[in-house]
């Protein structure tokens, strides 16, 4: 974690959140093999074990680390009223205004893979996604961002399609951890 780049260092924190890890666990190793625990403090804020996979954990870690902006809630359940049918968005943004906003990594996966299409046609998968977005839409959610991997890692695109979107940006202010430049949050 003390030699990656800062947002891999997250994602593998998320991971090991989510299989039981604490922060007093992790600040007692840093401490006990001396290192300088000011990075770890600075990643800390940015951590969420709610993600699901490993992409999903990058993405958050860009998107508040590297990019600043408000940290989401990932894995909201949404309850369409008309269908009863729940969704979980994987980030979730509530402005102060009401507005909610989610955003969704999207992978080409999704509409190719047999095991994840059901096999399934294509424009069957895309419908299905299609018809997803007017059930969050009836769940109260205003605007949804999709966006790839390939955004995440080229991620000015993915800054101007939140910054589009009105995500608000959140960070106090920037430190440099391993060359990278990483949003200080609380």
């Amino acid at each position: 974690m003390f030699t990656m780049e800062p947002c891999a260092a997250i994602a593998i924190l998320d991971a090991c959140f989510r299989a039981g890890l604490t922060q007093q666990e992790l600040l007692q190793e840093c401490v006990e093999n001396g290192m300088d625990c000011s990075a770890v403090l600075t990643l800390l804020p940015h951590v969420n074990p709610s993600s699901e996979n490993g992409g999903e954990a990058y993405a958050h870690a860009v998107i508040t680390a590297q990019l600043g902006f408000r940290k989401p809630q990932q894995q909201v359940e949404l309850i369409d009223p008309l269908t009863n049918n729940t969704h979980r968005p994987d980030f979730y943004w509530v402005l102060e205004d009401g507005t909610i906003i989610v955003a969704e990594l999207d992978g080409s996966e999704k509409y190719v893979n047999p095991q994840m299409t059901g096999a399934r046609a294509i424009h069957e998968v895309v419908a299905d996604e299609r018809e997803r977005e007017k059930s969050l839409e009836r769940a109260g959610v205003k605007r949804i961002v999709r966006f790839t991997f390939d955004e995440v890692l080229h991620s000015d695109q993915l800054r101007d399609k939140l910054l589009d979107a009105g995500v608000p940006t959140d960070f106090k202010s920037v430190v440099n951890i391993n060359g990278h430049q990483v949003a200080v949050i609380e």
